[in-house]
């Protein structure tokens, strides 16, 4: 274990995340202030398995970077709460992984548009990278392009090939893009023990007032006078942190006409000493992903919904029965989401004892899962609902009236779309689970893309499922002409599915080509009026 007064720092698992630093002097210390020639040294950083410093200079391959790390320590030190609690891109969800996502948005078609350029979103594009990503501190060195988030009940760290802003021709790291997700505790904890002997180190070299105030600040991070400020962002409010403590539980505790008490108790965790906010959250595993287009309304909405829900998990013993009988989804299985969604299709189908004669009655289904299903009215159409797994209660799933693909409005129904949706949250209430906490995943746009193809592809295999869908093809008398649009609308109506999942379904069947798929989308995009509900 390394102690304070130690010129080199080793914490974490090399295997899973690790932060490893040798001091020394810096080569031109004329040129830096006090605590910056204090911090020059060499720096490592592993994450599963992999020194991301690796990097060619002058075709050379080199492990570690060196420059003056005081920028660096304080920029961990400034962010550690939005580095831990912060979820949501800024803007648009651009990409699976944090670190491509901010490349993919800090560009220029993301901000110019038919009014002109995008101003406000500029400065909440940049805001969120200073937050979250490392390049946003290193003021001259050469680091990785890095970048850290929290995701549910996981922290992020993920980066990219990109060389620095800067940097000459002949420098460039080794690794290609990429990220992995760990238990929060598993960088929290190692970063914070690697931040705090570093500030010590600094502080004892340099003996200045600003370095002795990095250290102080440091050894308070694990303070509880932090516990709401976290939550807030954990809730995805962003910088309207206060909002979450104060207007939010009083305007539900009107909505829902209960107690201050009962809100705090279902929202608001206790407070604790630490580095993060973790554990039972109802309300800050709910909103974690919520895109910003959803407005307070919205997110009262949701969350009256979860405390008036109040059916007993008992009720829900089959799911949860059938749930320990599904084989577990690996990460590392080389299967892409699309193919482990029609996977998980195929042994629920076997496993529930799905009787697949008829196109699925997914309403009956539910029922006798016991999942509850309940409607609430969100402003963004794009949004189709939410799945909720809650402590002591029964799966939920939560419909959004107001989502296009179902319907114009609530008194006329796609019912196609509607089926589409459950049969997507269902696929969350199955494998989309943390362990040890709620689940709640909001689907739309906003949602983890990874997660939200396999939750479509469990939707289309499951109400589609391989030999309906062939009989459904053959009882189409085209006599060898092409698939057309008409052809669509037989199968589309036979199989009680929309045109849009329809269309997807067939390419990816290999019953249609990408073009025929693209042109059935097409012609679809032009006629409203030829959605099925």
């Amino acid at each position: 274990m390394n102690h304070v007064g130690s010129s080199s720092l080793c914490y974490g698992d090399r295997d899973r995340f690790m932060m490893e630093l040798s001091f020394g002097p810096d080569p031109v210390p004329d040129r830096s202030t006090p605590e910056e020639a204090a911090s020059w040294g060499a720096l490592r950083i592993w994450v599963g398995g992999y020194n991301l410093c690796t990097h060619y200079e002058d075709g050379e391959l080199r492990d570690s970077v060196h420059w003056n790390w005081w920028a660096l320590l304080h920029w961990l030190a400034d962010n550690w709460d939005p580095l831990f609690h912060e979820q949501a891109l800024p803007l648009k969800n651009a990409a699976e992984w944090a670190a491509a996502g901010i490349m993919a948005i800090n560009h220029p078609r993301t901000f110019y548009g038919p009014r002109g350029w995008d101003e406000e979103g500029e400065m909440e594009a940049d805001a969120w990278f200073r937050r979250h990503c490392v390049w946003a501190c290193r003021e001259g060195g050469l680091l990785p392009n890095l970048a850290f988030r929290r995701f549910y009940d996981e922290e992020e760290i993920s980066w990219t090939h990109h060389r620095p802003p800067g940097a000459p021709e002949h420098y460039r790291f080794h690794a290609n893009d990429g990220g992995v997700r760990l238990p929060v505790a598993e960088v929290a904890e190692p970063l914070h023990q690697f931040l705090l002997h570093a500030a010590n180190f600094v502080c004892q070299r340099a003996e200045t007032i600003a370095a002795a105030s990095l250290a102080e600040r440091v050894a308070g991070l694990r303070t509880a006078g932090a516990w709401e400020r976290r939550l807030g962002m954990l809730a995805g409010f962003g910088s309207r942190t206060a909002e979450y403590g104060t207007r939010f539980r009083e305007n539900l505790a009107k909505r829902v006409n209960c107690l201050i008490g009962k809100v705090w108790e279902s929202f608001f965790p206790e407070a604790k000493e630490g580095l993060f906010v973790g554990g039972h959250c109802q309300g800050a595993i709910l909103f974690g992903s919520i895109a910003p287009v959803l407005t307070g309304e919205d997110r009262l909405e949701l969350a009256a919904a979860m405390m008036q829900h109040d059916k007993p998990v008992a009720d829900a013993g089959k799911l949860m029965e059938l749930v320990s009988e599904l084989t577990p989804l690996e990460s590392d299985d080389g299967l892409q989401p699309w193919d482990q969604g029609y996977q998980l299709a195929e042994e629920w189908l076997e496993v529930a004892g799905v009787d697949e004669r008829n196109p699925l009655d997914m309403d009956r289904h539910l029922a006798e899962l016991g999942v509850s299903v309940l409607s609430v009215r969100l402003s963004d159409r794009n949004t189709s609902g939410a799945a909720i797994l809650l402590e002591g209660r029964a799966p939920l799933i939560l419909l959004n009236g107001n989502c296009a693909k179902h319907g114009p409005d609530g008194e006329h129904p796609y019912r196609s779309g509607i089926r589409f949706t459950l049969a997507h949250e269902l696929c969350h209430l199955l494998v989309d689970r943390t362990a040890g906490a709620d689940l709640a995943l909001v689907s739309g746009p906003w949602a983890p893309i990874a997660i939200e193809k396999r939750a479509n592809a469990f939707a289309a295999a499951l109400l589609m499922p391989d030999h309906l869908l062939r009989e459904a093809f053959k009882s189409i008398d085209n006599d060898g002409r092409r698939f057309d649009f008409d052809d669509l609308l037989v199968i589309a109506k036979r199989l009680d599915v929309s045109l849009d999942a329809l269309s997807q379904h067939l390419c990816n069947r290999g019953y249609i080509g990408t073009e025929e798929r693209d042109a059935l989308r097409s012609r679809l995009a032009n006629a409203p009026g030829a959605r099925l509900g």
